[in-house]
């Protein structure tokens, strides 16, 4: 079998969902009675994918500023 997608979703890899679930922790944390919207915790992690970052460390590292706009702009950081 040929593999046919040549540009698989980055949600699917192993890296995605653990970033998703990273993501999904912190606004648990920070938001415990309102964290069930998950489409915010799936802007935020495309987010980081998207610029090719895979861990949220990885992300503060590169563009703190960003990250810190976007975690706080989708309600999972205060």
């Amino acid at each position: 079998m040929y593999k046919t997608d040549l540009n698989p979703d980055p949600f699917d890899s192993p890296e995605g969902q653990e970033l998703f679930r990273c993501i999904k922790v912190l606004a648990q944390q920070n938001f415990p009675l309102s964290w069930k919207e998950t489409s915010y915790i799936t802007q935020a992690t495309g987010f980081i994918l998207e610029n090719g970052w895979t861990t949220l460390a990885q992300a503060h590292a590169m563009c703190p500023g960003g990250v810190q706009r976007i975690l706080s702009e989708n309600g999972i950081i205060r």
